[in-house]
């Protein structure tokens, strides 16, 4: 994420306009932020708990190309912490 603040100014207006989230999360992941950059920006800028922004990201259309692979990832950690 290279410029942060541009990117805070861009999804305050965009948020402003009454665009939706799944625009906003576009936005961010077209500028080259990560998800967890995305979850980090959303949470900070709509003033979310850490754990509604990921729940508002991984649910997206547009990351659902990652969701799958990241469920798994999450369920074996969960297993590893199990044992």
């Amino acid at each position: 994420m290279s410029n942060e603040p541009v990117l805070i100014e861009h999804f305050q207006q965009l948020f402003a306009e009454g665009k939706g989230n799944e625009e906003i999360i576009l936005f961010l992941r077209t500028r080259g932020c990560s998800k967890v950059q995305t979850i980090a920006l959303i949470a900070k800028t709509l003033n979310l708990g850490l754990t509604q922004a990921k729940e508002m990201v991984h649910t997206s259309n547009t990351w659902k190309d990652a969701r799958e692979q990241d469920e798994r990832f999450h369920d074996s950690l969960e297993k590893g912490l199990k044992k």
